[in-house]
């Protein structure tokens, strides 16, 4: 039973995570034009989310440098996203987003020589599928020639990811996912409170009642996000960190999904390339995912 918990909490992270995507893309795409104020909004949620988890469950008690791996893990986490609006600024959305599910490729690495996590040749290939698999259903017809600036900071944006994800499945050895998932988004919070003082216009406005269906509809997204990001952690409470992360990459299974749908029945909200050629291609990726789930589940 402990063995398939990972499997449907990671699953259920990729799903939450997905429809949060297709929130984000139609916010982006009609509402917002400062990708950072998702994510300041996040920081609010997460602050009575913090104080219920305290409350209602209690955080165990870490040493001081644990406490602070957890902190820094935050942190990371909040310099990840940050530089990813960097980014998105940079090149289309729909160019950067297939890039990062090289994402469980470096978090196998890292995993390998900080936690010793070794797998046997067939687990490694089902990693290398689901990764493949997720950048070719995310990717577009176009070739894309990146910047050295793009790419270094793609590359760091990953990084410090791959390394947070890493730091939580460290740190769940010594504390239960309510008080590492906890410290963590206090972490981030740390990392975001100059920009909510760079942004307060921004997000006063945002609070004005005009834009209150605006702000629903963000904090909805940013709600299934924190969720995802939670059911994640416990995912990784449970199971090996290069496991999850690279299950989690089936996420664009869920978004392709969604974003289908969407284009048939709701066209006016989001149009999903439907053409033949782009179908075909999809149902590669997903049957390269899928065969991947098989051989590491």
């Amino acid at each position: 039973m402990v063995f398939m918990l990972w499997v449907i909490f990671a699953v259920l992270a990729a799903f939450l995570f997905a429809t949060a995507n297709i929130i984000d893309k139609f916010l982006m795409s009609n509402w917002i034009d400062k990708p950072i104020i998702p994510m300041l909004i996040l920081g609010l949620i997460s602050v009575p989310t913090v104080l219920f988890f305290y409350f209602f469950y209690g955080f165990m008690s870490l040493s001081f440098f644990n406490l602070f791996l957890a902190l820094l893990a935050g942190a990371f986490f909040g310099f990840s996203n940050l530089l990813y609006f960097k980014i998105i600024k940079m090149q289309d959305i729909s160019v950067v987003i297939p890039l990062f599910y090289f994402e469980p490729l470096v978090v196998l690495i890292i995993a390998f020589i900080f936690l010793g996590e070794a797998f046997t040749f067939s687990t490694y290939l089902g990693i290398f599928l689901l990764v493949s698999g997720a950048v070719l259903v995310s990717l577009n017809a176009r070739i894309k020639f990146y910047s050295a600036k793009f790419l270094v900071l793609l590359f760091v944006s990953i990084l410090f990811y791959s390394v947070e994800t890493v730091i939580v499945k460290y740190l769940l050895e010594f504390a239960d996912f309510w008080t590492v998932f906890s410290f963590g988004r206090i972490g981030m919070l740390l990392v975001l409170i100059p920009f909510y003082f760079i942004y307060f216009k921004n997000l006063k406005e945002l609070f004005a009642p005009h834009n209150r269906k605006i702000l629903a509809v963000i904090s909805l997204s940013e709600v299934l996000g924190l969720t995802g990001y939670f059911s994640f952690t416990v995912a990784l409470s449970f199971g090996f960190v290069s496991l999850v992360s690279a299950l989690v990459a089936v996420q664009p299974f869920f978004v392709l999904f969604f974003a289908v749908l969407l284009s048939f029945f709701w066209p006016s909200v989001l149009r999903e390339n439907t053409n033949l050629k782009t179908i075909a291609l999809k149902f590669i990726a997903i049957f390269l995912m899928f065969a991947g789930a098989v051989l590491i589940i």
